[in-house]
């Protein structure tokens, strides 16, 4: 039987070394916030387990790829902004993850109508999107090519508000 173990000082070595690193590109004085993607389980690692190791060691937001994925962090009791990666066009599942404050992917502008109609109906103030955009691989997201219509989107949602996280991305 195969096992797999955590070191929690290498981990704690490594998101130093990330901040460290991250730290040194200009950021204009604002924090520096990583996110770790706990999606697949945790990598075999238990999400709910990993999740919480990475929490106790600096981390400040999680994402993840599904709505099942979601759900199991937030009935664990974490609180840390919780990032759903993929683009979700349920009404049923939108809603339960608005209800659960999880900051939603955006790539279509259907599905920015359905969470402003969602919004109104449960009364939240504002619903934390990220912004999936196609940039030519033709995969899923709002198309890069036409940047005033989707600012045009953003600027008549009213409870659509775009994340405004600062993240540095950096190579080693």
């Amino acid at each position: 039987m195969k096992k797999l173990e955590i070191n929690k000082n290498d981990l704690q070595n490594n998101i130093d070394i990330i901040k460290k690193i991250a730290s040194q590109n200009e950021n204009n004085g604002r924090e520096i916030k990583i996110i770790a993607v706990v999606k697949a389980n945790g990598v075999g690692l238990d999400i709910v387990k990993y999740s919480k190791i990475l929490i106790e060691n600096g981390i400040n937001t999680l994402a993840v790829a599904t709505l099942e994925e979601a759900i199991k962090l937030k009935e664990a009791g974490i609180e840390n902004e919780i990032i759903m990666l993929t683009p979700i066009v349920s009404k049923n599942e939108l809603q339960l993850l608005i209800e659960n404050d999880i900051t939603l992917t955006v790539s279509s502008s259907y599905q920015i109508e359905l969470i402003e109609q969602i919004a109104d109906e449960l009364q939240k103030e504002e619903i934390r999107v990220h912004i999936k955009i196609d940039t030519g691989l033709a995969r899923f997201g709002i198309l890069y090519d036409n940047i005033q219509a989707i600012i045009q989107i953003f600027e008549n949602a009213k409870r659509v508000k775009v994340a405004r996280n600062v993240y540095t991305f950096f190579k080693t």
